[in-house]
């Protein structure tokens, strides 16, 4: 079952149905919504001794001047942007601009301050700017989202089990002044609430709540429809949009929604460059079934995300090639698992199915590693990049692998290897208190037994047939150990009620 059908399902994913309608069902869930955040609120006082933050809400006859604002702000902006590759006519990126990720932008603002109102908070921050070369206008919507997503991830790293009462303020005020601007403007809809939208959706990703994430994302898309599509809007911005609608899309097994926004003349990879990564990409395609062109095609552009993080090629090639490499993996990582390539050429009985076994796991954990390419480059520049979840792909993996008897039922021989491969990035990407580490450890033990790996040499040898990064090899030592060493529960139970809430 998909992480999506796990939530409520809703009726409608208009945007306004997520931003409020003065109905009894929408009054009821915002008594349960304040209901929650002052239980939360209150833990939080308890916890840090009275000194969690506190949200002053600003008044209802200031909203019109607000959505105004926004507006003007935005056309003021957009005035001189003739194409959406005036930003950056010679196809420059600073050195921090790297490929795919606007929430590092975010990482640097300013704890709350106790008592502090919304306004002290918006005046407080410095000017950001996104992973992608995104500046953010320095309107009241867009400065609540920047916000939203720095409590977001606050609440990530100290290990808040729900969003905090600021998360959750700052989450319904930037709602709240969107619904306003959209009800005033029409069908010119600012870029200023394309970004705020757009916010909203990663931060519900992050959250886990999925089903609000989606119905942002398909606003996302209705609203750029109604501005003739993504050729009229600022470069960068299609970038931020187009990435965090890939990353929902790829989480929840759903189309993309937008087209991939490719720089037009980056210089390309040398010879050298092209010329490793192939020569990786052949050693990867002997580990699957033959008459399977389509794997060259992906594991290719894999191999080459993970030599262009690498320290050894990071400050030699271009960003802005980078940046179109990154957009083109993630694509295929996201189509690959919708169009399943590989079911042709697939012959029919036992081989087949567990054919079919092997390359819809290794398609499901393609994602993981693009994002922990982009980790691992940003660990290396001294960063503290937050964990993406990958709790419905871990689902859709366990699913697969549980289906027609479980483990009797998996390939045998070299085809175990990109199951291998898989679990390996999936554990990798889990911190240590996820309980999916458990079920990962639990499954890399039978497969490790299924392949008859003995040693450290061994098991770093499969390994090293699949895209890797320097962290992936640092980090095949101690997995090992675990493996062989610690002892893990045989009960996935705790790991199916984690399955069940996500």
């Amino acid at each position: 079952m998909s992480a999506r059908s796990q939530s409520p399902a809703t009726t409608h994913y208009e945007f306004i149905a997520h931003t409020g309608i003065e109905d009894a069902s929408a009054k009821q869930k915002l008594k349960t919504v304040r209901s929650h955040v002052m239980r939360n609120y209150l833990h939080q006082q308890q916890r840090h001794s009275g000194q969690s933050s506190k949200f002053i809400v600003s008044e209802r006859r200031q909203s019109k001047q607000r959505a105004r604002s926004s507006r003007s702000a935005s056309q003021d902006a957009d005035a001189p942007a003739t194409s959406s590759t005036t930003k950056n006519p010679h196809n420059q990126l600073a050195s921090g601009d790297y490929i795919g990720s606007f929430d590092g932008g975010f990482g640097g603002a300013p704890h709350s301050k106790p008592n502090s109102t919304v306004h002290s908070k918006i005046a407080s921050r410095p000017e950001m700017k996104t992973h992608l070369g995104y500046v953010p206008q320095q309107d009241v919507v867009s400065c609540l989202a920047q916000l939203y997503f720095t409590c977001v991830v606050r609440d990530k790293k100290n290990g808040f089990p729900q969003p905090s009462f600021d998360t959750l303020n700052a989450k319904g005020e930037t709602m709240r002044i969107v619904q306003e601007t959209l009800e005033m403007c029409g069908s010119d809809v600012p870029d200023t609430i394309l970004f705020a939208i757009n916010i909203l959706a990663y931060g519900c990703s992050t959250t886990h709540e999925w089903n609000e994430a989606v119905g942002h994302v398909e606003a996302l898309q209705r609203l750029v429809e109604t501005r003739n599509g993504m050729r009229n809007m600022e470069f960068d911005l299609q970038r931020i949009l187009t990435c965090s609608s890939f990353f929902i899309a790829a989480e929840l097994l759903l189309p993309p929604q937008f087209p991939i926004p490719l720089y037009p003349c980056p210089t390309m990879f040398n010879l050298a460059f092209q010329d490793d990564a192939q020569i990786r990409a052949w050693r990867t395609v002997k580990r699957f079934p033959k008459n399977n062109s389509f794997v060259f095609d992906v594991v290719m552009r894999m191999h080459q995300l993970g030599l262009a993080v690498s320290p050894e090629w990071t400050d030699k090639i271009d960003k802005c090639a980078l940046s179109n490499l990154y957009f083109e993996v993630m694509h295929s990582a996201v189509v690959v698992q919708l169009e399943e390539p590989w079911k042709g050429p697939l012959q029919g009985g036992t081989q087949g199915r567990e054919g079919s076994i092997m390359f819809r796991v290794w398609a499901a954990g393609l994602p993981i590693y693009v994002g922990a390419a982009l980790r691992h480059l940003r660990h290396r520049q001294s960063s503290n990049p937050m964990r993406y979840y990958h709790g419905p792909i871990f689902s859709r993996i366990q699913a697969i692998l549980d289906e027609n008897g479980g483990h009797h039922a998996w390939p045998r021989g070299r085809s175990l290897e990109p199951i291998l491969a898989t679990l390996f990035y999936a554990l990798e990407a889990c911190t240590w208190d996820d309980p999916w580490r458990t079920w990962c450890l639990h499954t890399m033990c039978k497969v490790v037994d299924l392949l008859r790996l003995k040693t450290t040499d061994d098991f770093k040898k499969v390994l090293d047939f699949f895209p890797t990064t320097e962290r992936y090899q640092a980090s095949m030592r101690d997995v090992w150990q675990h493996i062989t060493h610690l002892s893990v529960p045989g009960t996935l139970s705790g790991v199916s009620q984690v399955a069940g809430h996500h």
